[in-house]
């Protein structure tokens, strides 16, 4: 098990999630119980990218230049946002009001959207249901068009479908959170289970290296597992008790979100405003994500929306 020290450049977060690499250098993250897409630079320091309202939990770039938000409504587990509601897909640019372009998939309404990424058939987000262990709901995986209809592609089960991928050959790749497991699904649709995480591993966010090795952010690890691409498992990278949420590659540096160090309150949760965003000097190169966009559904499939 090797050990590696991350460099702290943001804390007091509510609570971090979504990491995303900008162009201009900057790295994104969201703010969460806030309801907000902040950004960090090493000449600005932190910034308000965007006000989204909500619970914003992962986010990736588009091609269009809007950020893409897998924003869950407002709620995980017994804790609530300033605005609760039902989930939605939204898109922003810096400063701009947000855009809510999905709201429900086949007349069904979204719960809880967790992440999301483009891939070459356009932008696929998971929807695991609320953050209930001893009773989970049916979790899926959809499918938004470019030009906005959005179909289901996984019916994940009970599992908790979380972080989610597109590798470099254009196959689905999620982890999910409850059963442990990352799994894989070829463009023909044909799922294959990749790995099982140890008890106590919680998969939660992801990111693909350019040789092909998948970085997985794990709750309550300490640290940061490498799941390696020629099938030889996966080994456990020591940040030194960290409780990551997920990661995202800036160039040769990983960028990860946290829920600070492996501490708890009397009731066992987190403590409020623990989240960090970090910097890691991996030395390995990230693949070059996809990239696309997605315009919002018609009205009449959007239903009743925000």
């Amino acid at each position: 098990m090797a050990s590696r020290e991350p460099e702290v450049l943001v804390e007091r977060i509510t609570n971090a999630e979504g990491p995303v690499s900008l162009p201009d250098g900057r790295v994104l993250y969201t703010d969460t119980y806030r309801g907000l897409l902040n950004a960090w630079s090493a000449e600005r320091g932190e910034h308000i990218y965007a006000k989204v309202g909500g619970y914003p939990n992962g986010a990736t770039l588009g091609a269009d230049g809007h950020v893409y938000v897998a924003n869950n409504g407002g709620a995980l587990g017994g804790l609530r946002s300033f605005d609760s509601s039902s989930g939605y897909i939204q898109r922003v640019v810096e400063g701009g009001v947000p855009e809510t372009i999905l709201t429900e998939v086949d007349g069904r309404p979204l719960s809880r959207p967790n992440d999301l990424s483009f891939g070459p058939e356009g932008l696929y987000f998971t929807d695991p249901g609320p953050w209930e262990p001893e009773h989970p709901d049916p979790g899926f995986i959809h499918l938004v068009h470019p030009d906005g209809r959005a179909e289901t592609v996984v019916e994940a089960g009970p599992g908790y479908p979380n972080g989610v991928a597109v590798d470099a050959e254009g196959r689905l790749l999620w982890v999910e959170s409850f059963s442990r497991r990352m799994r894989r699904m070829d463009r023909d649709g044909r799922i294959e289970d990749l790995h099982e995480f140890e008890p106590g591993s919680i998969p939660d966010g992801m990111a693909v290296a350019a040789n092909g090795d998948v970085y997985v952010a794990t709750l309550h690890s300490g640290g940061l597992h490498v799941v390696h691409a020629d099938g030889s498992g996966a080994e456990l990278l020591d940040l030194g008790g960290t409780v990551l949420t997920n990661c995202a590659f800036h160039g040769d540096e990983l960028y990860l979100t946290d829920d600070g160090p492996e501490r708890r309150n009397a009731l066992g949760h987190s403590y409020w405003g623990s989240g960090r965003l970090l910097r890691l000097r991996l030395g390995v190169p990230g693949m070059p994500i996809h990239t696309g966009s997605a315009r919002p559904a018609e009205p009449q499939e959007q239903g009743g929306g925000r």
